[in-house]
């Protein structure tokens, strides 16, 4: 995705390597199998913040649209708010 775009997804990369790209600054980063990226413009409801460049054309994505991003937060903060109440 690119910087300015409206956030629709959080990615997890599965397989690869890509560049975190913020205009004016270059590369600010490099990401890898294991790491996330795409959540603060949906936590935030704002603009990317960077882009993202594949650094290999045989990159894999667990992709999560902002519904199923927002359920997951929704059952998480249920499952903390419910084991601090039965810990009191």
């Amino acid at each position: 995705f690119n910087q300015g775009e409206e956030g629709t997804s959080w990615y997890i990369i599965l397989k690869g390597t890509v560049n975190v790209v913020i205009y004016g600054k270059g590369v600010v980063c490099t990401l890898q199998e294991g790491d996330d990226f795409g959540k603060l413009a949906l936590v935030n409801d704002a603009p990317r913040a960077a882009s993202i460049v594949l650094r290999e054309d045989n990159c894999q994505f667990l992709r999560v649209d902002k519904e199923d991003f927002n359920r997951i937060l929704c059952v998480r903060h249920s499952l903390s708010h419910n084991n601090l109440h039965s810990e009191s």
